[in-house]
């Protein structure tokens, strides 16, 4: 009788581990989904269930103090974060204060990524920089795809015989605007995820000023003064 209830507790217990360990790999199944630039409102959902799931293996005595569980709670955390600013970006009001929480618990968890991962291969220390190369790799794709869209519209829009030269105009503008808008939200996202590498892009700094200034010269030129501001002050 006490061998069938050790055993019964040990199952128990088995089952236990199991489940908060399943939370960080439906975390990571989620994670791999995570891609704002294809759209943030899908991206948000996800970030959000993971968030879900990584908070209760953050707190279980089983999962607490797993590298992998903070190697996936700082790509949710920095996702959250991520997702803040390209609200704020596109005009939208988010909560700074916790922002600056999900910063801090990103950061903090990215740092015990390298205390705990002390296996020669450091799978998870590799893992937390190729989060980082893979959303720099998608960033950099689509603010590229995003000027090539400007430039391949701005033919279409001077081939144009249907316009006046005033319409080609305002046209040529809101081309720029939408465009180069993209673009620099991504390549500013690229810096960051290079930085967090510890590398330092000369190339997409200057890729990210031109698109900066295209679009602020632009809305000056439109005498549209405080949106420019606005922008510039929020990239």
């Amino acid at each position: 009788m006490k061998k069938f209830l050790f055993s019964l507790a040990f199952v128990g217990l088995s089952l236990s581990t199991f489940a908060q360990k399943k939370f960080i790999t439906d975390v990571a199944l989620l994670m791999r989904k995570y891609n704002p630039m294809a759209g943030v409102d899908a991206a948000k959902k996800n970030v959000e269930k993971a968030k879900e799931y990584i908070d209760q293996a953050a707190v279980n005595p089983e999962t607490m103090n797993d590298p992998k569980m903070f190697l996936y709670q700082g790509q949710v955390y920095f996702a959250l974060t991520e997702i803040a600013m390209m609200d704020k970006m596109n005009g939208g009001t988010v909560d700074a204060k916790k922002v600056e929480e999900y910063a801090a618990t990103a950061e903090n968890a990215f740092k015990k990524v390298r205390e705990l991962d002390v296996t020669k291969r450091k799978d998870n220390i590799q893992g937390m920089y190729d989060f980082f190369q893979l959303r720099y790799m998608t960033v950099i794709s689509a603010g590229d795809q995003a000027r090539n869209e400007y430039f391949k519209g701005s033919d279409a829009i001077k081939a144009d015989k249907t316009l006046s030269e005033q319409e080609k105009v305002k046209k040529e503008q809101d081309l720029i605007i939408e465009k180069f808008s993209f673009s620099t939200q991504s390549y500013s996202m690229g810096l960051i995820y290079s930085a967090m590498q510890g590398k330092q892009d000369t190339t997409l700094e200057k890729f990210t000023l031109n698109s900066l200034h295209a679009v602020v010269t632009t809305l000056l030129d439109k005498k549209e003064t405080e949106k420019a501001k606005s922008y510039a002050l929020n990239v």
